[in-house]
């Protein structure tokens, strides 16, 4: 460090450092890494027959300079399905060769899966240089399980109301597969799709629906869909809420199927006089929904009954609902 003065006022500093410079290497190469000697595959089971196809995820599946194929069939070293915990040339020989597989990209593979006994196997992709030789026992190993087919059993209910919400229960032989498993009803998913422990049973919540005679299908990646034909119908059922209104009059909001096919919708209160109360400001908010402002009415206990509405009379209205108690609603003070 020097210093030099000029006066009593200025001061100047002349400072020198010593910078450490830190050396940084970059480590460059061609391709992917080998593929990854593990994958994922996708669905993890299926039925036992041949033909079934997986995805298989993983790493380096393709070179990224060169695009070779780095998994391939190779001769003695092909592809196979092993009852094993790893996989070798030796027990890979033994074992049943893939129907085919298919490189889709450097970290997918697409097989299609022979026929097999039940129990879990192991996959085994054979690993190759650029070059095409296979390396001697390295492999893409994939855990897979095969299971028996799903058979329909019972349906625990035939029919259900119409703006849904009910659960149904499926048995099934020997059982259900646990995971993704879905439903519908006639072409509609249901929700709340559970399968039960241990396979034996599945449960779901049925959606909005019409029409009787209604299929029920079980589906479950990797198997065939399980139907059950003209299981399940829908009555006309409402639900309305609130039950209890007010004897000055009240607004309601009634559940139920169909109602945008009408031209015109009536709502009436029918308390079994020769005059049922009509529903005011009505509203059809979607197929499933209507809501309406019942009129002052002393107190009784009735229930609502939607039509197509053709001249402002129950009497006359077409494609009344079927009612039940799901709809009863009372007139009563609060």
């Amino acid at each position: 460090m020097s210093v030099s003065r000029t006066g009593r006022r200025a001061l100047h500093l002349t400072v020198t450092a010593a910078v450490s410079v830190a050396t940084v290497l970059t480590l460059q190469g061609t391709g992917n890494a080998a593929p990854s000697a593990s994958g994922i595959a996708s669905p993890l089971e299926g039925k036992l027959t041949a033909g079934s196809i997986i995805t298989v995820s993983g790493s380096g599946f393709k070179d990224a300079t060169t695009g070779a194929t780095l998994v391939k069939n190779q001769g003695a070293g092909v592809g196979a399905v092993i009852n094993g915990t790893s996989c070798t040339d030796v027990a890979t020989a033994a074992g049943t060769a893939l129907a085919s597989f298919s490189v889709v990209s450097a970290t997918k593979v697409a097989v299609k899966l022979p026929a097999h006994a039940a129990g879990a196997v192991k996959v085994c992709l054979p690993v190759v240089t650029t070059a095409g030789t296979h390396t001697a026992n390295t492999y893409v190993m994939v855990g897979y399980t095969y299971a028996a087919q799903p058979v329909l059993g019972a349906v625990s209910s035939a029919t259900g109301p119409s703006y849904g919400g009910q659960t149904v229960t499926v048995t099934a032989s020997p059982v259900w597969r646990a995971g993704s498993t879905s439903v519908t009803v006639g072409g509609v998913p249901a929700t709340n799709v559970k399968v039960a422990s241990g396979g034996a049973s599945l449960s779901f919540t049925t959606p909005a629906g019409s029409g009787t005679g209604l299929a029920i299908v079980v589906k479950t990646p990797g198997f065939a869909d399980v139907t059950a034909a003209a299981a399940y119908g829908y009555d006309n059922a409402l639900q309305v809420s609130p039950q209890v209104v007010n004897p000055a009059g009240d607004s309601i909001d009634i559940s139920g199927a169909g109602f945008s096919s009408y031209t015109a919708a009536g709502v009436w209160f029918n308390d079994g006089s020769a005059s049922p109360a009509e529903c005011g400001n009505i509203v059809v908010v979607s197929d499933t929904e209507i809501v309406c402002d019942l009129p002052a009415h002393a107190a009784a206990a009735g229930s609502i009954v939607v039509g197509e509405d053709v001249d402002h009379t129950l009497a006359n209205a077409t494609s009344t609902s079927v009612v039940t108690s799901g709809s009863t609603v009372t007139y009563a003070s609060y």
